[in-house]
């Protein structure tokens, strides 16, 4: 897993960051699939870099291409959580240090890496028994 979130800009080459994201794929969307077969077939680095001139060319156009942008940080979406609860459970970060890497509050941070209580009626994930 990458240490820091990094994305490019359009018209850049695709981060260490975006090629590992590319790698992480899974899903059944079209692009999802796209990324997952390119990765396999040009290894991460050139099929994160295929992805981006594609976006970078027809995404926002009607043709439904998702904006680079809006593709990789998709991907981070998914990630995100696990990637928080790494860096505090194994490397000893704090939520602030954290925060500061993705931009959030401390709270925020709090919110991405806690589960739902299941336990609890009026809490997100409460089952009644």
């Amino acid at each position: 897993m990458a240490d820091a979130p990094e994305f490019s800009g359009q018209g850049d080459r695709p981060t260490r960051f975006e090629s590992w994201l590319v790698q992480a794929c899974e899903g059944d969307g079209h692009w999802e699939m796209a990324a997952q077969r390119l990765a396999l077939e040009l290894g991460p680095e050139l099929a994160a870099t295929a992805l981006a001139l594609v976006f970078d060319e027809l995404g926002g156009e009607k043709v439904h291409v998702p904006r680079r942008d809006r593709f990789f940080r998709g991907l981070w979406g998914e990630r995100m959580r696990e990637w928080a609860r790494a860096r505090i459970e194994l490397d000893g970060w704090t939520f602030e240090e954290v925060g500061a890497v993705l931009r959030v509050s401390r709270g925020s941070v709090a919110r991405i890496v806690s589960f739902p209580d299941e336990t609890k009626p009026g809490t997100v994930g409460y089952h009644r028994p």
